[in-house]
């Protein structure tokens, strides 16, 4: 494996548990370029890979997929790779772990479901259709949610039982001395011991995604509402209008 596809750091926390903010930290500490399909916004072609990846049921085809994916990439953050952790820690063996976590599973299930809408509804892939990035994110959601009911026997995706099960997952496919779990309000001292860096002398970064992704997602509904709207609106003038100039003109 060459140096350029060897990730150093997984993390390995579901998301909503403060990996915005680790990714911050983990770039101030000069690990990178780090991978998290928030940042940079609009990734639709890294989106639709992702999908692709996670739906992948071939093993061979899906480590392959993943190492396409995370190519050029040191450190890889929340989806798709929370999903498939311990395919990861097989592809690469060096790599260290880090579970983010939330103080405690309810806390994580009220910032999820703080996000007001569910992207693997039918409405919401019916509405957003046209809206680039909402099906490929929404099919590497449904896929993942998926591969969790069968792996961890869960009835319910999110919930408190999904997020102890998820942690427990990671503890046993992950050595324990490669793994570290961390609460980004521990700050800079356990993940800088973890890591070998120095403690910095600023502040650990605090970031909240939540606005900005209950904001996409709302903006995502409104574009597809338009859009729709605008769909019809064409429709009605390619068919209808020309029906009713017609039956002006007395030709029916």
């Amino acid at each position: 494996m060459s140096s350029e596809d060897s990730m150093e750091i997984i993390v390995a926390g579901l998301p909503r548990t403060g990996t915005v903010s680790l990714k911050a930290a983990l770039e101030q500490l000069g690990f990178g370029p780090c991978h998290h399909l928030l940042e940079p916004p609009f990734q639709i072609t890294r989106l639709r890979r992702s999908a692709a990846a996670v739906q992948t049921t071939d093993p061979h085809q899906r480590a392959k997929a993943f190492r396409e994916l995370y190519s050029g990439y040191k450190v890889a953050l929340d989806l798709p790779g929370t999903a498939c952790v311990d395919e990861l820690v097989h592809i690469y063996p060096q790599a260290k772990v880090i579970l983010t976590k939330r103080r405690d599973a309810s806390q994580w299930l009220d910032s999820v479901q703080g996000l007001e809408i569910d992207i693997t509804a039918f409405w919401f892939r019916a509405v957003c259709f046209w809206v680039p990035g909402v099906i490929s994110s929404s099919d590497m959601t449904r896929a993942w949610h998926k591969s969790y009911r069968t792996r961890l026997g869960l009835q319910q995706i999110p919930s408190l039982q999904m997020y102890e099960a998820h942690s427990e997952f990671i503890r046993k496919v992950v050595p324990r001395e490669s793994l570290l779990e961390f609460e980004p309000s521990m700050g800079w001292e356990p993940l800088c011991k973890f890591l070998g860096k120095e403690i910095p002398k600023t502040q650990f970064p605090r970031k909240n995604d939540r606005a900005y992704l209950r904001g996409g997602l709302r903006a995502a509904v409104v574009a597809g509402v338009l859009t729709w709207l605008a769909v019809a609106l064409f429709l009605r003038l390619l068919f209808i209008s020309p029906l009713s100039h017609k039956i002006r003109s007395g030709l029916y």
